[in-house]
């Protein structure tokens, strides 16, 4: 507990984990038994209002894919709650792409950063400028009261950047049946093509 008095809320878990000192004869595999309680402490000034900021944005590698993390950073202890979160990437340029990351019934945590990934999935990350929008809604953790943010940013990745997460990424595998499957049905049609002929001629 904290020995000061404190404002808002202080929100976070204990984690507990049984180790077992005992293993069976016959097995070399021993397990553990753990779990989490959250802990939430409200401080006597507690009627505070969650602030939402934007951070940065920066190109990252998301689960062996390239993507982009958006950070926003919640600076007041208060947290809040049913949120829903949208972003869309835009590659701006005469070949435009967009990426859209999206989630609900989520929350954020007081005094908290926040990343949402917004993945390219398969595809490599491509140097140039991007806009970026983002819009979160949600309800005050101590009054329920619904909020919303909205952050539209322009952003540069320069080429550096881009090679780097692009040198990790996961590739697209490979259907080598597709092609055994074409080159073997483009034998058939050949085959077939070969003996209509042979028949043709010989009917003459």
């Amino acid at each position: 507990m904290p020995s000061d008095g404190f404002r808002g809320l202080v929100y976070g878990d204990w984690h507990f984990l049984e180790e077992t000192t005992s293993k069976s004869k016959d097995s070399h595999v021993s397990s553990n038994y753990a779990y989490s309680m959250g802990i939430a402490l409200r401080g006597a000034h507690y009627k505070v209002y969650p602030e939402l900021k934007y951070d940065s944005v920066k190109p990252m590698l998301f689960q062996k894919h390239a993507a982009m993390s958006i950070n926003l950073r919640n600076t007041q202890p208060m947290m809040l709650q049913n949120v829903q979160m949208k972003a869309v990437i835009t590659k701006q340029g005469v070949f435009s792409q967009k990426r859209i990351f999206s989630v609900n019934n989520s929350k954020i945590a007081p005094n908290s950063i926040v990343t949402l990934p917004v993945q390219w999935q398969f595809d490599e990350l491509k140097p140039g400028k991007y806009k970026v929008q983002v819009q979160v809604k949600g309800e005050n953790d101590w009054n329920k009261l619904p909020m919303t943010w909205k952050f539209i940013k322009n952003i540069k990745v320069d080429k550096k950047a881009a090679d780097n997460i692009n040198d990790k990424i996961m590739r697209k595998p490979i259907n080598k049946w597709f092609y055994i499957s074409m080159a073997t049905g483009g034998l058939m049609l050949i085959s077939l093509v070969e003996l209509l002929k042979l028949l043709l001629t010989g009917s003459k």
